[in-house]
């Protein structure tokens, strides 16, 4: 598993030149699952299978807002089991990747709920 890695199929304009911007060392045993929240992403019948098995393996998921994304859900898996939600920005990216910040960005710029973890009493 690469450290950090692409779940969309689709390319995502200005993606691969944000991921370029990441200029710390990342740990050998630290990954990260990066998914560009869109209309695909909504639809894949495969997303949940694929982040379970990333969270299993030790993925962190940064789940990036797309820079038109106002009107997007967050789809469940999404909100449940992401690392980080932030906007199109490299400076949150570095942020959540090299200085191990928890970000949960809405795409206009206020705070998304933070996940919460279902605890099972007993």
């Amino acid at each position: 598993m690469e450290q950090v890695s692409i779940y969309n199929s689709i390319e995502i304009e200005g993606l691969r030149e944000l991921l370029g911007t990441i200029d710390c060392e990342i740990a050998a045993d630290e990954h990260f699952i990066i998914v560009v929240n869109n209309d695909e992403i909504a639809e894949d019948p495969y997303l949940k299978e694929a982040m379970m098995s990333a969270v299993a393996k030790g993925a962190k998921i940064i789940v990036i807002w797309p820079p038109d994304g106002n009107e997007l859900a967050l789809p469940e898996i999404l909100r449940q089991l992401r690392t980080a939600l932030i906007q199109f920005d490299a400076e949150a990216l570095h942020d959540v990747i090299c200085k191990k910040t928890g970000r949960n960005d809405v795409p206009s710029g206020g705070q998304y709920p933070a996940p919460k973890t279902d605890r099972h009493c007993c």
